[in-house]
């Protein structure tokens, strides 16, 4: 865990750093349990001081989520402070688990960055197949 909710942003160069007030540091709201302490619950390693912001996950209710990237083709940018940061609008509701949807997120941005785009796979596939070059 870096932060919970408010997240202390600081840009050096151009690079953003994410991280937590020195008041809410360590501590997590889950609903139905209250607040935690992250590291009595799940020791020292769960926490941290600060990271680098590679990526903006957006969550987004269902509802107000008219115009979501269903294909995936292009990661949006999302401009925090002047810096142009990659990122998902994810529709969330009730009954979502989104800690799968967040950490789904995660793993599609390190496999684009990797090089593997499985939506632009699947559209060559389907372009073969119509054409008759499968």
């Amino acid at each position: 865990l870096i932060s919970d909710d408010s997240i202390l942003i600081t840009k050096t160069g151009s690079v953003l750093e994410g991280g937590s007030t020195a008041i809410t540091k360590e501590y997590l709201e889950i609903r139905g349990l209250g607040i935690i302490n992250v590291k009595d619950v799940f020791g020292l390693s769960a926490v941290g001081s600060g990271r680098k912001i590679d990526l903006c996950i957006n969550l987004k209710r269902w509802e107000d989520s008219d115009e979501i990237d269903r294909l995936g083709l292009e990661l949006s940018k999302i401009n925090i402070f002047g810096c142009d940061i990659p990122g998902f609008t994810l529709p969330v509701s009730p009954g979502r688990n989104l800690v799968t949807l967040v950490e789904t997120a995660v793993r599609v941005f390190l496999l684009k960055a990797s090089g593997k785009h499985a939506a632009q796979e699947l559209i060559e596939k389907h372009t073969a197949t119509v054409s008759g070059n499968s």
